[in-house]
């Protein structure tokens, strides 16, 4: 995941390589890596010091993966190959994205909860 700075400070953004398939179901490969490259965002660069931010990288890549699983889930029964992929990488996928959104929403919770209790 790459770092941009914007007017108002810097901003967790998908790396190019988790955003070249932008719509659609890609071959084998191109699905794979992917979801390679989601995994390298979620687990190199999210930023548990911008929980903020890494909610917004999850509520995004959850919904891509939501895309996949269902296209996948359409044309499955023509390929076999593809319900691998969905039950042994996407799903594990959507977990670790789960584990991270519910993480860092908890930290907001609880920056929130310092603040309230610091009037």
């Amino acid at each position: 995941m790459k770092m941009t700075l914007l007017g108002d400070g810097e901003h967790l953004a998908p790396s190019e390589q988790a955003t070249q398939g932008v719509l659609g179901l890609p071959d084998h490969p191109d699905l794979e890596a992917e979801l390679d490259a989601m995994l390298l965002d979620l687990v190199q660069a999210a930023d548990i010091q911008l929980p903020d931010e890494v909610i917004r990288m999850c509520a995004a890549y959850m919904a891509r993966c939501t895309e996949l699983h269902v296209r996948i889930v359409r044309v499955e029964g023509e390929n076999r190959g593809l319900r691998w992929i969905r039950t042994q990488q996407l799903d594990k996928v959507m977990d670790l994205i789960e584990f991270m959104y519910k993480a860092a929403s908890r930290i907001v919770e609880i920056r929130r909860q310092d603040t309230e209790l610091s009037r």
